[in-house]
């Protein structure tokens, strides 16, 4: 595992815009940055058409997040490849990705510049995806959390079927068909019965969604594995990258699936420990379901 880095000059902060007290978050952690002697500081949300020119130009030594997960995801994009560490400051609701809160943030981020920072890198595995129809590739990504292939707008189940390095293992009646990271694990693929996986294993997970009349067990795979699932629907599907922007696929066309050459380097002051006192607690009492439930019985 890489080490810390300790000097940081090239700072850029991506936020969520639809959270009421980020603008004033903002605020806090620049003054905070430019106190800590940071020499450039950039920042923007995710509601602007392209990320700004420091993202691309300079060498970042950090990016800050200020959202919740989803923000935390999508700047995992951005910075997975370029080798760039993460850390976010959760705003939102779950706050599983993320390492600090709007309350605990001056608590632990002044540790950073510090000459004996507890700080370590987490480094997680990202999957790389390639949209192919014959010879043609139409589209590639890089992603954190998983690729999906998902009926469309049709009530229909789709039928897909597996190869693994080349070789046929599985053909599907289902939903669809989920391909996750260590760290995906706990997302899409939990919530149709997936196994939980520490984040910096280095393993692939493949599970059906609500299959019919097929193997309901997930299967989990090295980062030296290759999965390829090719389409044989006629009626409407797509693959959705990491919950963005979803492709349209036709009856023929593969999805192939790898370990990325890329990984997301997320900065972490708890231990590895937390990781399971986190996923217990939300597992008994999930915060999303909770939130909506005190705003019902407030409103009633």
């Amino acid at each position: 595992m890489r080490t810390q880095p300790r000097d940081y000059h090239h700072v850029a902060i991506i936020t969520h815009p639809n959270h009421a007290e980020t603008d004033a978050l903002v605020v806090e952690v620049r003054q905070f940055l430019i106190d800590s002697g940071v020499e450039d500081i950039c920042s923007f949300t995710f509601e602007q058409d392209d990320p700004p020119q420091c993202l691309w130009e300079q060498e970042l030594d950090l990016v800050i997040t200020i959202g919740g997960d989803g923000t935390m995801l999508r700047a995992s994009h951005l910075c997975g490849p370029r080798g760039i560490p993460l850390i976010g400051i959760n705003m939102g609701r779950l706050g599983f990705l993320t390492e600090l809160t709007r309350d605990n943030w001056q608590d632990h981020l002044p540790t950073l510049f510090g000459p004996d920072s507890p700080a370590r890198l987490e480094q997680r595995m990202m999957l790389h995806g390639v949209h192919s129809r014959g010879d043609k590739v139409l589209h590639e990504w890089d992603v954190l959390n998983d690729l999906v292939v998902v009926r469309g707008r049709f009530v229909r189940p789709i039928t897909l079927s597996v190869s693994v390095n080349q070789t046929p293992i599985v053909g599907y009646v289902a939903d669809g068909l989920i391909v996750s990271s260590a760290t995906g694990s706990t997302a899409y693929s939990l919530a149709v019965g997936g196994p939980i996986l520490l984040p910096e294993m280095r393993n692939m997970v493949i599970i059906p969604i609500s299959p019919h009349f097929s193997i309901d067990r997930a299967f989990v795979l090295s980062d030296q594995d290759e999965v390829s699932i090719r389409l044989e629907t006629e009626h409407e599907a797509v693959i959705s990258p990491d919950g963005k922007q979803s492709v349209m696929i036709e009856n023929g066309d593969v999805l192939t699936v790898s370990a990325s050459t890329f990984t997301a380097d997320f900065v972490r002051f708890s231990s590895k420990r937390a990781f399971y006192r986190n996923i217990i607690q939300y597992m008994e009492r999930n915060p999303i379901a909770l939130k909506l439930y005190n705003e019902n019985a407030e409103q009633d």
